[in-house]
Formats: C-alpha cells, structure tokens, sequence
C-alpha cells in the first residue's frame, strides 16, 4: 500500500475522486445493461460500453478508492 504523506495529499485526493466517478459510471451502465436500457450504456451513436468492460471499470473504480483511503491515518498523525 503506498504510504500518503503530507506533500501528496492533493495527489490522494485526486485519485479518490477520479476512483469514485469511474465507479460512478461503471454501475451507471452496469445498471444500464441489467435493465436493458441503451441510454445508459451507449455513448452516443458511436458505440456502446460492453459488459467485460463495465465489469473491468468498476474494479478499478474500488481499486483507486480503496488505494485512496489505505494510509488516511498516517496523513493525520
């Protein structure tokens, strides 16, 4: 886990917003896909997100968040 000192704090949070909005937008079209409705998870007329890679974003998405939150307390002490 990597150790978050006080100098990478803008750092750490970056990266805990970048993990929530890409876990945002994997259930978003995860949810898209359950349901059966291609607003969710079609980008426009380009194309659509795959299940695979809903699936994929959304372990990275916790990934980033649970990388985010691992030394919290040591930037506090």
């Amino acid at each position: 886990m990597p150790i978050w000192r006080k100098e990478h704090e803008k750092s750490r949070i970056l990266l805990h917003y970048i993990g929530l909005i890409v876990t945002a937008i994997a259930v978003t079209a995860l949810c898209g896909q359950f349901a059966h409705l291609p607003l969710f998870f079609e980008w426009g007329h380009v194309g659509s997100m795959s299940l695979p890679t809903a699936t994929s974003l959304l372990l990275c998405g916790i990934g980033f968040f649970i990388v985010s939150r691992s030394e919290e307390e040591s930037v506090k002490n």
